[in-house]
């Protein structure tokens, strides 16, 4: 992003969701490179997430070319690449949205797209809150002696650098 010129802007307060956070982790990076990847030199990305209606919502926004609405209702297919003219040498397989679909729809949640082609693209991540807990009932166990799904939490801090990253 910084070779290009691209800001990132950040609104991430503290959401709570049932989940594998290094997959869940595993899709932010995977819509992250591509809204970089897939942007305008000098362009912006956007990263939020709010709360609604019993729902954590992830979207991730770029000032990009947008995606052609013909190629839309493929984009989660594998290997398809909506720039023909990448499909060559790019080293990308045409997996990432594909796998990113599934690891969001395996916790329960759902993956969308929306784009308007010259404005970006949007792509939003909805799972469900964290179950609050009940204080007359204790967490039932599993064989291990651990709650049978983990909970994490997804909190971001960004700070904005000059400069080149440090390595």
């Amino acid at each position: 992003a910084f070779e290009r010129g691209i800001e990132i802007h950040c609104d991430l307060p503290a959401v709570e969701c049932v989940g594998d956070a290094e997959r869940i982790g595993q899709v932010i990076t995977n819509l992250l490179s591509n809204a970089i990847q897939h942007n305008h030199e000098r362009g912006s990305v956007r990263v939020s997430a709010r709360l609604q209606n019993g729902t954590a919502i992830v979207a991730v926004s770029d000032t990009g070319p947008g995606i052609a609405t013909e190629d839309l209702p493929h984009v989660f297919d594998r290997f398809y690449r909506a720039d023909k003219s990448r499909a060559g040498g790019s080293g990308r397989s045409g997996l990432g949205l594909a796998i990113s679909k599934a690891i969001v729809e395996a916790h329960g949640g759902t993956l969308e797209v929306s784009s308007q082609p010259g404005a970006g693209a949007t792509f939003t991540i909805r799972l469900p809150l964290a179950p609050q807990p009940s204080v007359d009932v204790a967490p039932q166990l599993d064989r291990s002696g651990f709650p049978p799904a983990a909970t994490f939490h997804a909190r971001a801090r960004w700070t904005r650098r000059r400069g080149p990253p440090a390595r």
